[in-house]
């Protein structure tokens, strides 16, 4: 896990980390789910990447890269979520 958890207020985006602190201000139009130390946000009209600490590290990222990373993050993480909930509430799959 990233240690980061998305938060959006109203139509706008940011990023908390574990203690509830706000990371990024809420500015934000749409977001993704950190992966590897980074996530993509879109703001006005462009895309960027951020790091953990919510430094802009790439700006005016293509919108077809992002949608692709933002597919298989969210499958990816819902998958590991999946995993950490049965076990942790010792769940047995029927099959």
């Amino acid at each position: 896990m990233e240690q980061r958890a998305i938060l959006k207020q109203g139509n706008a985006y940011g990023y908390v980390d574990t203690t509830g602190k706000l990371v990024t201000p809420l500015h934000f139009d749409q977001a993704s789910y950190y992966q590897q130390g980074q996530a993509k946000v879109y703001q006005g009209s462009h895309w960027m990447k951020l790091d953990l600490q919510g430094a802009v590290i790439e700006d005016g990222l293509q919108g077809e890269v992002f949608w692709t990373w933002v597919k298989w993050g969210a499958l990816l993480g819902d998958i590991l979520f999946f995993i950490y909930y049965a076990r942790r509430h010792k769940l047995t799959l029927l099959g």
